[in-house]
């Protein structure tokens, strides 16, 4: 929901809460003609970069303090997982395995709602750097123990057993 996110920049900077907001994606760039519209209605434009693809999304992850996912539907949202095995915590709508994804390491909000996000938002822009630093670590640490090579190949030789002893 790019409406929503843009959405958000305007209400923080609204509230004078500096930040530099970051959006990426297939489509994500200058050229998108509804998101260039969203920009000017919402006076963003000096406040939200745009990226397209990224291709060392690696980098990307360590080059912002926060992710934001306005999804309104998800799966399981890769771009969570991803971001928070590089240590950065993660505010999302509570959408597919968001929840289970993200745990007590980051907050959701739901679909639609502006002022929940902003809150969530706020939430981290508040935080002290000790709890900053430990819900980066946290973020990396959930991933490493749900997700790791290691404990999704016990999960499956689990999951074979399982289906061979039902045979």
């Amino acid at each position: 929901d790019h409406a929503l996110f843009i959405a958000m920049v305007s209400e923080l900077k609204r509230k004078e809460i500096k930040l530099k907001a970051r959006m990426a994606g297939r489509g994500i760039n200058n050229q998108n003609q509804d998101l260039s519209k969203l920009i000017f209605k919402y006076d963003v434009g000096n406040d939200l970069e745009l990226f397209d693809e990224v291709n060392d999304v690696a980098a990307f992850y360590d080059s912002i303090d926060l992710l934001i996912v306005t999804s309104r539907a998800e799966g399981f949202p890769n771009v969570i997982a991803e971001a928070m095995a590089c240590g950065c915590p993660c505010v999302s709508t509570d959408v597919g395995d968001a929840r289970f994804i993200i745990g007590e390491t980051g907050k959701l909000f739901h679909v639609g709602n502006l002022k929940m996000l902003v809150d969530a938002v706020i939430s981290f822009y508040i935080m002290s750097e000790v709890e900053w630093k430990t819900r980066r670590v946290a973020a990396r640490n959930r991933i490493e123990s749900l997700f790791s090579q290691t404990q999704c190949s016990t999960k499956f030789s689990d999951l074979y057993a399982d289906i061979l002893k039902r045979s």
